[in-house]
């Protein structure tokens, strides 16, 4: 399965001024986890996954796409999965980690 790491740049254009959180709330999930499964270790910064629990779940104020945010072993770090509500696929996925783009880092 092809994967799309995406820049920067392309994460923060999945976003919007408002973000909601849905975690549980969900509908229509897609599954993501084969996804997630053939991400290279590379594209997650060397980073593992902590477990195949999803800790929270944002949506975009227009409905276009859902931030899946999985947990990586290194502390306020995120694999975020970008689902496109749309094309009812995954756009691609992102390491966040929170400190650095919030500027705590």
């Amino acid at each position: 399965m092809a994967t799309t790491l995406l820049t920067e740049a392309a994460f923060k254009a999945t976003f919007t001024r408002r973000m909601r959180e849905i975690t549980g709330r969900e509908q229509g999930v897609l599954d993501i986890w084969a996804y997630v499964d053939a991400i290279p270790l590379e594209q997650r910064e060397g980073l593992e996954l902590t477990g195949e629990d999803v800790t929270i779940v944002w949506r975009d104020a227009y409905d276009r796409y859902d931030h899946v945010l999985i947990p990586l072993a290194r502390s306020n770090t995120y694999l975020v999965v970008v689902v496109d509500l749309r094309m009812v696929q995954v756009h691609g996925h992102h390491v966040l980690d929170l400190g650095a783009f919030y500027g705590d880092a």
